[in-house]
C-alpha cells in the first residue's frame, strides 16, 4: 500500500493522468508500482434537439470523461521503462447500461425478436478496456506504445480547446472530420495500433508516428480477438508536437485508408481514403489563454472537402474560477455550414474537485449531427432494418431546425 501511494504521489507531481499531452505516452513514477487513476462526472443536464426534442436529465461526462485506469510501470535499468495503461470509461449515472457488452456489427436480435442488422462498427458502451489500452517502452530512444493506444488527434483537439473533448467545445461535430466513421479527428485511437514518440529533437518538440497495417482481407468486425479476422482501415499519422512554456501547438497528417476493406457482407468498399491535415494549439498571457485550429479533410473522389476553423479562450478569474468560450465552424463539399458557439466556467473546491457549467449551441445546416447523435435504433419494436446510426432525435434535411443546444451543472471529481 505504501508502495501505490508513493507511486501514485509520483505520478501526480509530473501530471500523468489520462489527459497528459501527449496522449501516447505517461511519464513515470520515480519507482514500480501500479497506481489507480481517474475521475467521476456527473451533473443536470437540458438538451434541445432540432427543434421538437427536449430533455432535462441527470447526465455525466460535461467536463470530462468518466473513468477509471490502471497504470503500471517497470524500471528495466539504464534509463529504460517499461509500461501499461489500462483506460475503463465508465457511464456514472447509470447502472443498467454500465455492464460490458460487445458492438452493434452484425446482425442481432431486438427485444421484439426481429433481426436488425448494423454494419456500422460503431462500438457500444463498456466498461472493461474501451479506452486507450496498450503497453509501452521508453527511454533515450523515445517511446513506443502498442495495443489501442491514443493518437495525435486527440492532442490536437485536447490542445486547440479549453474543453477538450467535452461539452462546449464542439468535439467530433465542428471539426472537418465528424462521427465515428472514416477520418482520425474524431476518432481519438485505433484497434491495433502502435505509436512511436521520438526524444526531446529541440526544446519542446517532439515526433509522432502512429501506423496500423490494413487488412483488407476479412469482413470488418470491430469485436473479433482472432487475428485475421478483423477487417480494418490503414491507418498513417505523422505529427509534430510542440510543448514549451506558454506556447503549445500540434500538427497532425492523417492517411485513413479504407479502400478495398470489406464490409460484413464481403464487400468490399470504395472512396473511402481520407485525408486530414489539422494544426492548432494554444498560448497564455499571464491569466489569458488563446486558443486556435484549423484542419482540412479529403477523401480520394473529392466528396467530402470540409475546412474548419476553431477559436477559443480561457480566462483565469482567480486561482478558483476560470471562464472559457469557444466559435467553431466546418464547411463541407456543398459550402454548407455547420456552426457552434460554447460557453463554460468552472469553480476549483481543490485541486481534484470542481463544479462547473456549460451551454453550446450548434447550428446544424450541414446536417453533420446524425451522425454523433445515435442511439441504435429509434423504434422499439422496428418492423424493418435499422442500423446503428440511426438518430435518437429527428435529424435529416427534412427538419428545417437544425439547431441543438446543450447544457449542464455538474460536478467533477479527479482522483
Amino acid at each position: 500500500m505504501k508502495k501505490t501511494l508513493v507511486a501514485l504521489a509520483a505520478i501526480a507531481a509530473t501530471g500523468a493522468f489520462a489527459q497528459q499531452l501527449p496522449s501516447g505516452a505517461n511519464p513515470s513514477p520515480t519507482q514500480n508500482g501500479v497506481i489507480i487513476t481517474g475521475l467521476y462526472d456527473v451533473g443536470y443536464a437540458a438538451i434541445t434537439y432540432k427543434g421538437a426534442n427536449k430533455v432535462n436529465t441527470v447526465a455525466h461526462n460535461g467536463a470530462g470523461t468518466s473513468q477509471i485506469t490502471f497504470v503500471g510501470v517497470q524500471d528495466l535499468g539504464g534509463g529504460i521503462k517499461a509500461d501499461f495503461f489500462f483506460e475503463n470509461d465508465i457511464i456514472p449515472t447509470s447502472y443498467v447500461t454500465n455492464p460490458g457488452v460487445g458492438t452493434l456489427n452484425g446482425t442481432f436480435t431486438s427485444s421484439a425478436s426481429t433481426s436488425v442488422t448494423s454494419t456500422t462498427g460503431v462500438q457500444a458502451v463498456s466498461t472493461w478496456g474501451n479506452g486507450q489500452v496498450k503497453a509501452g517502452i521508453g527511454g533515450s530512444f523515445g517511446y513506443v506504445g502498442i495495443g489501442a493506444v491514443n493518437n495525435a488527434a486527440l492532442d490536437f483537439n485536447q490542445m486547440s480547446n479549453p474543453f477538450g473533448t467535452a461539452w462546449g467545445g464542439g468535439y467530433g461535430i465542428t471539426m472537418a472530420t465528424v462521427g465515428s466513421g472514416y477520418g482520425a479527428s474524431a476518432k481519438v485511437r485505433y484497434d491495433n495500433s502502435v505509436r512511436y514518440l521520438t526524444p526531446e529533437l529541440s526544446a519542446g518538440l517532439k515526433g509522432s508516428l502512429v501506423y496500423r497495417p490494413k487488412n483488407s482481407q476479412a469482413a470488418n468486425n470491430m469485436v473479433s480477438t482472432t487475428p485475421g479476422l478483423q477487417g480494418q482501415s490503414g491507418i498513417q499519422e505523422l505529427a509534430a508536437i510542440y510543448m514549451n512554456g506558454p506556447l503549445n501547438f500540434t500538427f497532425v497528417n492523417q492517411i485513413d485508408d479504407g479502400n478495398d476493406v470489406k464490409n460484413l457482407m464481403g464487400s468490399a468498399q470504395t472512396a473511402k481514403k481520407f485525408t486530414t491535415n489539422s494544426i492548432g494549439g494554444n498560448y497564455t498571457v499571464g491569466k489569458t489563454t488563446v486558443y486556435a485550429a484549423y484542419q482540412t479533410m479529403k477523401n480520394d473522389t473529392a466528396s467530402t472537402n470540409n475546412k474548419a476553423y476553431r477559436y477559443g479562450v480561457k480566462y483565469q478569474v482567480s486561482d478558483q474560477l476560470a471562464l472559457s468560450g469557444v466559435s467553431s465552424y466546418v464547411t463541407n463539399a456543398s459550402a454548407a455550414k455547420t456552426s457552434l458557439v460554447g460557453l463554460g466556467a468552472d469553480y476549483y473546491l481543490s485541486k481534484t474537485v470542481r463544479v462547473y457549467g456549460r451551454y453550446e449551441a450548434v447550428r446544424d445546416d450541414a446536417l453533420l449531427l446524425a451522425s454523433t447523435e445515435s442511439n441504435g435504433g429509434t423504434d422499439a419494436a422496428p418492423t424493418t432494418a435499422v442500423t446503428a446510426t440511426t438518430a435518437g432525435f429527428s435529424t435529416g434535411a427534412a427538419f428545417s431546425d437544425h439547431n441543438r443546444t446543450r447544457s449542464m451543472i455538474g460536478l467533477r471529481v479527479d482522483f
